[in-house]
């Protein structure tokens, strides 16, 4: 395992000694929040960390689990790939999914039994701390109106890389990291070395994951490292991979990747409401819409790089597809995803989709920006991506 101690102690020293006048600065609402990260990061982190550790001494097996065929949703943020993600989610015949409490408190397989055996002991006096947890998700993270949280609900799995310190979210934390790590142009900015070790804590990660999932019977005898337990398909949405796809593809080489674009003018505006709220909750910027130019050249390059390098690859390994494709034809989207990724499927799910299909129609996101509110020209936005306007068709009217 890696761990990105260079540009940990980077964001520490510059939160300290560095952040006058800065989106980062020091308010009392910001050194609360970087008291609260440093008592509590430390803590998950080595704690996780000796998870890590003991699960190759108490699940060896998990070494010799199966990983085939796992299917990544890409796309820029707010491209409509959590409505695609929480329905294939769904189909518990082909796929397994990773949750939210999975990816933040227990990414070990150790660490889940630890929380299950807790929870049963907790049940002897009436489930008191799972009935608090509940009331706090409700209360807390329910209201997340930009997108829909929950700690039992299927969940992007970039928070795992917070355990290596080469997440993307670590730009919510510390709000000068993306432009110091350039970790959205992560295929471009690393080294060989380095996305081998990434990639190869992903893997394990993924595999412990699939390994807690399965049943203990179909565990393969210790003395039989040949034999393998079978497996579903993992599957995960995760924007931040789409500066990462070169390296899935390498380092699956039988991954599955569905690639969501979206009209600029309204990805561009719900992406920098989006990132505003992250900031202004973990820090307390002088601007009410940070990084702009980051988060355009960000956008600019999740649009062209990814279908430049998914091009290189047979059809049957990627699919492309538009959000007014997703929300106006859904059934006949997610069929054609099916087929092209050779997946079975079943007469449950198909009732799922056609459900889905009929509600999908009338969708709109939840939250919405004007660019002008976040101090954007449309026309520059027109300008700037004019080729993705004309390769898929856009509008370029604002709504």
């Amino acid at each position: 395992m890696t761990f990105n101690y260079r540009l940990f102690v980077k964001q520490l020293f510059f939160s300290v000694f560095k952040t006058r006048n800065t989106n980062a600065r020091l308010t009392s609402k910001r050194l609360r929040v970087l008291a609260l990260f440093s008592v509590l990061f430390p803590f998950f982190w080595s704690f996780g960390i000796f998870c890590f550790l003991l699960d190759h001494l108490l699940f060896g097996g998990f070494r010799r689990q199966e990983l085939k065929k796992p299917v990544f949703i890409l796309g820029n943020f707010r491209s409509g790939s959590t409505l695609l993600h929480r329905l294939l989610s769904r189909d518990s015949y082909n796929f397994i999914t990773i949750k939210s409490w999975e990816i933040y408190a227990a990414p070990s397989i150790s660490q889940r039994k630890f929380f299950r055996g807790l929870k049963l002991f907790e049940r002897l006096f009436g489930s008191p701390f799972l009935n608090r947890l509940k009331s706090w998700e409700e209360r807390e993270l329910k209201q997340i109106k930009i997108h829909r949280t929950g700690i039992w609900e299927p969940e992007e799995d970039e928070g795992l890389f917070l355990y290596i310190w080469y997440s993307l979210f670590v730009w919510f934390f510390f709000p000068d990291a993306l432009e110091s790590a350039r970790i959205h142009h992560f295929d471009e900015a690393y080294s060989g070395p380095v996305k081998r070790r990434f990639m190869r804590f992903y893997r394990a990660c993924i595999k412990r994951h699939l390994y807690a999932h399965l049943p203990s019977k179909a565990r393969p005898p210790k003395r039989c490292p040949s034999k393998r337990r079978p497996s579903k398909l993992y599957l995960t949405k995760n924007p931040s991979l789409t500066g990462r796809v070169d390296a899935l593809l390498t380092h699956f080489p039988d991954a599955k990747i569905i690639y969501l674009v979206r009209n600029p003018l309204d990805t561009v505006s719900s992406q920098m409401g989006w990132f505003s709220f992250t900031w202004h909750y973990f820090a307390d910027p002088v601007e009410r819409y940070p990084f702009q130019k980051l988060l355009l050249d960000m956008a600019h390059h999740w649009y062209h790089y990814p279908p430049k390098r998914l091009e290189q690859e047979p059809e049957e390994r990627y699919a492309i597809v538009t959000f007014d494709q997703l929300t106006q034809n859904l059934e006949e989207v997610v069929t054609d995803i099916y087929h092209r990724f050779d997946l079975e499927l079943t007469d449950a799910f198909r009732a799922i989709i056609h459900e889905a299909g009929e509600h999908s129609r009338a969708y709109s996101s939840m939250h919405s920006h004007a660019l002008q509110y976040a101090g954007l020209d449309p026309e520059r936005v027109i300008e700037e991506f004019e080729d993705i306007f004309d390769r898929y068709g856009f509008r370029k009217d604002i709504r």
